[in-house]
């Protein structure tokens, strides 16, 4: 027999019947169709393929199959029951299905999702998505930022490298209009993490803020501290800030963000928002520290606000809530990685943690800091 495979779940009935016009043309003996299930076309596309001649047609139980999953064996035998000699058992299938199939997905997460219906739209190799969605480090906004450049490169096989670059995609050589200088120069900064610990000492933080009065920045749209206490709030992902615009402008408090990556749309949204536009390179060649925009090393919000203390002159920057995700999450490795070349590259700001964190930073305890003084 001959077979053909939809690997990128990107065909529709339309296709899937040219596909086997044009096999016909060659080839007179049996043909078979393996469909993948990205854009959930997988069981139209089969019975398509039966319509049109295919007597092979590949299944798995409950769709089990890399990233988005194959067909569903359950749902082919309830669809193909006419053209079969031999009666369903579909209630065995379920029983099957309930007690050895639908635990294993609970577990292994396969199946169609919102990522996997974009990669097959666009011819976008599954691995790509399977490798974002295992790997802690990769946000709904960063999953979409590396779609969105894959889109524009020959994405068909898979190739790690494209992982770390997509991640950054359009975060390039931007220049702001705001220099920090005329709100950090020489004063002591406080970033609010989205920690446990912000929330655990969330009393003596607002104490302290109240006696000594740092300047307070909130990361993205994270709301531990009493807003009155918040003098700002960062974002600077282009697909966070498209998610996220609704919570940002009901914030009081300014925001600073790469103005260039909001499109004119959600820009005229905004336009009775106090926005501060500090400008943002990502780049491997790591953090450097400029009077209206930086460079920074990764895609993380508190690299671009640590930049961003440098280039304005602050004093020092204390740390709340950057707890970090345990020794065995890749995200506390990144953050760690970027916040020791951070400490390492001139003109940085000291740091200093105020709560529990796993990070090689300097730390204390806010409970000494005199709050009271």
């Amino acid at each position: 027999m001959l077979y053909f495979a939809d690997s990128m779940g990107s065909m529709d009935p339309i296709k899937t019947s040219q596909v086997i016009s044009a096999i016909r043309t060659e080839w007179s003996g049996p043909i078979g169709i393996h469909a993948h299930d990205n854009m959930g076309a997988a069981l139209v596309n089969s019975l398509t393929a039966v319509g049109c001649g295919a007597t092979w047609i590949d299944g798995t139980v409950s769709g089990m199959g890399r990233g988005p999953g194959n067909v569903k064996t359950e749902y082919l035998v309830i669809e193909l029951e006419s053209l079969r000699a031999t009666p369903s058992k579909i209630t065995r299938l379920a029983s099957l299905i309930d007690r050895f199939f639908k635990p294993m997905q609970d577990s292994y997460r396969w199946g169609t999702n919102i990522y996997y219906f974009l990669a097959g739209k666009y011819g976008i190799h599954p691995t790509y998505i399977q490798e974002m969605m295992q790997d802690s480090r990769y946000s709904a906004s960063d999953i979409l930022s590396v779609v969105e450049y894959l889109k524009t490169i020959p994405s068909k096989k898979f190739f790690r490298k494209n992982l770390e670059v997509g991640r950054s995609y359009g975060l390039q050589n931007i220049h702001g209009t705001w220099s920090p200088k005329s709100l950090f120069s020489g004063k002591e900064l406080l970033v609010i993490g989205s920690g446990l610990s912000a929330r655990q000492h969330k009393g003596e933080i607002e104490r302290y803020i109240r006696a000594q009065r740092p300047l307070v920045i909130a990361l993205n749209k994270q709301k531990v501290i009493d807003s009155d206490l918040v003098g700002l709030r960062a974002a600077c992902h282009p697909m966070r800030l498209l998610a996220d615009y609704k919570q940002l402008i009901n914030f009081s408090e300014p925001l600073v963000i790469p103005g260039a990556f909001l499109p004119e749309s959600i820009s005229s949204l905004m336009k009775n928002k106090s926005i501060f536009d500090f400008g943002l390179e990502v780049s491997d060649e790591g953090f450097e520290f400029l009077e209206y925009s930086c460079r920074v090393p990764s895609m993380l919000v508190a690299a671009y606000v640590l930049a961003m203390a440098a280039s304005g002159n602050a004093s020092r920057v204390l740390l709340a809530g950057f707890d970090g995700f345990g020794s065995d999450d890749p995200r506390t490795s990144e953050m760690e990685n970027m916040l020791t070349q951070y400490m390492a590259t001139p003109n940085s700001c000291q740091l200093i943690s105020i709560t529990p964190t796993y990070y090689s930073v300097p730390q204390t305890s806010v409970y000494g800091m005199g709050a009271y003084d």
